[in-house]
């Protein structure tokens, strides 16, 4: 029956989201929300942005909906009768994650305000900075932390502003090339969907559900040749959004064999954070700054090899998956399995590593 439950969500936030998109669409171009073009970028053509907002409205109102049904269920016993006995025992555990959800709504909603802010005026580095932190800094203090099995609140507080600071820029570089940075995040949060299955976490995979339908659905009209834009606004809601999720979802239980399924995040999103690190490392080296667009990124060094854009956004793709997927057993080998999750996953990056070095070389 749980399965009914997932899909309908999944459907009903792209169903959402694929009404949403051609909106923002003529909203952008109405009032010229346009991005502007750039040599360094993916497109030189002036195309409506707003995909994100369409994106976190569409996400948002799946998950309002839907929880004041739950609040309504709750005061009128009469529904009991449209809803599955199957479901009907986990509604008030579910009930009772109101807190962290409207924590990570309201976060959501700031990171997407500074993204279009940002979006309109171009913002300088050091107050979007500032404003992923003081984003990051509000969902720590309402209670969505980190733990690691480290005592104390320093620790966890800094650690989750630190993880979802890194991932929201994470995904901003991300998003060089059309269909990319959305394409990874439903990938991505599919992977975490069938982790928290596994486990039972329903609160955690109906949002990271609700997450994915509405990435689906902008991607719709972002996959290249893109339409329309998700901006800083959309991918750095995205970034925020795993980087909650992965916070509030608990990948190590009473059955794990290993500690290890802590650290399953940072291998499903592990091409992301590659995105980050090398696209740094290759400025700083560089002299150049880290706002300064460019055609370091990963994607772009993939065209140089001699792939297409569509090429490259699919390889991308491919990559995601096949690291993640072996991430998602973590929670059920032994070390001997644990073992071989991160010996796949170092290989396959070392592969890509080297196929860029004597790529370029060539």
């Amino acid at each position: 029956m749980w399965a009914a439950v997932y899909a309908y969500i999944f459907i009903f936030s792209l169903g959402l989201s694929l009404a949403l998109v051609p909106v923002a669409r003529r909203m952008a171009v109405r009032y010229g929300f346009l991005a502007k073009p750039h040599p360094e970028k993916a497109s030189l053509e002036r195309t409506p942005l707003l995909g994100g907002a369409a994106m976190y409205v569409g996400f948002a109102l799946t998950i309002l909906i839907h929880w004041a049904f739950l609040m309504l269920f709750q005061r009128a016993s009469f529904l009991e009768r449209l809803v599955p006995q199957q479901v009907l025992h986990y509604i008030p555990g579910v009930v009772k994650q109101s807190g962290r959800l409207l924590s990570i709504l309201g976060g959501g909603l700031l990171i997407v305000v500074l993204g279009l802010i940002d979006d309109r005026r171009e913002l300088s580095p050091l107050p979007k900075i500032v404003g992923q932190v003081v984003c990051a800094v509000a969902v720590a203090l309402s209670g969505i932390r980190i733990t690691l099995f480290i005592p104390g609140f320093v620790p966890g507080f800094l650690l989750t502003v630190l993880w979802i600071v890194a991932l929201v820029n994470a995904f901003n570089f991300l998003d060089n090339m059309d269909g990319l940075s959305a394409g990874v995040a439903v990938i991505s949060s599919l992977l975490f969907f069938l982790t928290a299955a596994y486990t039972e976490q329903f609160f955690v995979c109906l949002v990271l559900l609700a997450l994915a339908g509405s990435a689906l659905g902008f991607l719709r009209y972002n996959f290249p040749p893109a339409s329309i834009f998700m901006g800083d606004a959309g991918s750095m809601f995205l970034g925020y959004t795993l980087a909650c999720l992965t916070v509030v979802a608990t990948f190590y239980s009473k059955e794990s064999r290993t500690f290890f399924p802590v650290v399953l995040p940072v291998v499903v999103l592990a091409i992301p954070l590659y995105e980050l690190i090398t696209v740094s490392v290759i400025r700083w080296k560089k002299g150049l700054p880290l706002s300064k667009p460019s055609r370091d990124h990963f994607s772009f060094r993939l065209t140089n090899l001699g792939m297409s854009r569509r090429g490259a956004v699919l390889f991308i793709y491919l990559l995601t998956f096949c690291i993640g997927i072996g991430a998602t057993q973590l929670p059920k080998v032994d070390m001997a399995g644990v073992v071989a999750v991160f010996v796949q996953s170092v290989t396959i990056l070392a592969l890509v590593a080297l196929l860029e070095h004597f790529g370029k070389n060539e």
